[in-house]
């Protein structure tokens, strides 16, 4: 459990670091819709991550 979270917790801090990153420049709408997509394809990862970590 340890090292999945760990992994998680990194992603996560790389993930809103490349978005403060793509806000600070003027997001296109081309931008945030990869970023939008982006969400929903890590939406479903997310819930489920959510989930395990709230059963263990």
């Amino acid at each position: 459990m340890g090292k999945k979270h760990e992994e998680y917790q990194m992603r996560r801090r790389l993930q809103s670091l490349k978005l403060k990153r793509a806000y600070s420049e003027k997001p296109s709408s081309e931008h945030l819709e990869a970023v939008d997509d982006e969400r929903r394809s890590q939406g479903i990862t997310l819930s489920m991550l959510k989930r395990s970590v709230v059963i263990t």
